[in-house]
């Protein structure tokens, strides 16, 4: 009997030796895994396996820009034809909605004066909601091509008269 009671104490103290080394390999490795997450600085996300995670709305290596930023600066048009005919050339400025991370705002968009606002994803998609530019109602959706550095949108404006569908390509300064 007394042979199977040393043998039961042994496979208790074993047992407990065990649960020690995998708990002390577990947190090893837990800790190994956050100091390689405090190595990477991921400003607007999370860090796994020593990648960045980008939270909504950001994009890049450390998560540090918006989707929005690659929006921002001026245009000039390039081509701006509707079904009402060739529209003449001019400018417009892109920029940021304070307090907004997926919102850019147009400064005389469709040589209409005015501001217009859209909403921009990660694809490089561009969304205008109808609204008002005076006495026009304006609305639309493009791309950004970031290997061109322009902006393809299409327009449909309306007032009183009618309404007009336009395709415009916008390039940057």
């Amino acid at each position: 009997m007394k042979a199977g009671k040393d043998l039961i104490s042994r496979w208790k103290c074993r047992g407990t030796e065990s649960a020690f080394f995998i708990f002390a390999f577990a947190f090893l490795l837990l800790a190994g895994s956050c100091k390689d997450c405090k190595k990477k600085d991921c400003d607007n996300g999370s860090c796994l396996n020593d990648v960045c995670v980008c939270n909504y709305g950001f994009e890049g290596p450390g998560c540090m820009t918006t989707w929005r930023q690659k929006f921002i600066g001026n245009y000039s048009s390039d081509i701006h034809i509707c079904d009402s005919g060739i529209k003449p050339d001019y400018n417009t400025a892109v920029q940021t909605v304070d307090g907004e991370d997926m919102e850019v705002e147009f400064t005389n968009l469709a040589d209409l004066g005015g501001i217009v606002t859209g909403t921009v994803d990660s694809e490089n998609h561009l969304m205008i909601d109808a609204q008002s530019v005076g006495n026009i109602t304006l609305w639309g959706s493009g791309d950004m091509s970031v290997s061109r550095d322009s902006l393809w949108v299409n327009l449909g404006i309306s007032d009183s008269t009618g309404t007009d569908s336009c395709a415009v390509i916008l390039l940057r300064n």
